[in-house]
């Protein structure tokens, strides 16, 4: 045997496997939290909503009555404090999923790296889970309505 050393590759320190786990944990917490405590920011009421549109309407209206250019209809405000928070909790679970994917690509503890990937996929799959049963029972309660409609 000639003078060859073995050398015994050493595991990488896995920095990018825990980052992901914290990201993925707190996605989840952040996900379950927010179905928890319902909305954050209280919604329209159907009133106010109704109010809003028939002003938009009339001012429309009035406008091309007159021979003026009809104004833009007016927007909604947008994001929102619940669908804030909604995309930063699944980015963070995204993210957590690629840099759980990355740490094992990178021969970080496979433990480590898959926990932290299923995280993040946990808290995605949730989010959609309860998007998913939302929807069902809107569903649902349309098909109730119209029901009762025809028997009567």
């Amino acid at each position: 045997m000639d003078n060859e050393t073995l050398t015994v590759a050493t595991p990488r320190r896995p920095l990018l496997s825990v980052a992901a786990l914290i990201l993925g944990a707190l996605a989840l917490v952040a996900a379950v939290g927010h179905e928890a405590t319902g909305p954050l920011t209280p919604p329209q009421t159907i009133e106010a909503a109704t109010i809003e549109r028939a002003q938009s309407l009339k001012e429309r209206v009035s406008a091309l009555w007159e021979g003026e250019a009809a104004p833009p209809p007016k927007l909604s405000a947008g994001w929102t404090l619940d669908r804030g928070l909604a995309v930063s909790i699944a980015l963070a679970a995204a993210l957590s999923v690629a840099l759980g994917v990355i740490g094992f690509v990178r021969h970080e503890p496979a433990r480590g790296a898959l926990a932290a990937a299923l995280l993040g996929a946990g808290a995605l799959a949730f989010q959609f889970f309860v998007a998913a049963v939302a929807l069902g029972l809107a569903v649902l309660g349309l098909v109730v309505a119209s029901r009762r409609l025809e028997l009567d």
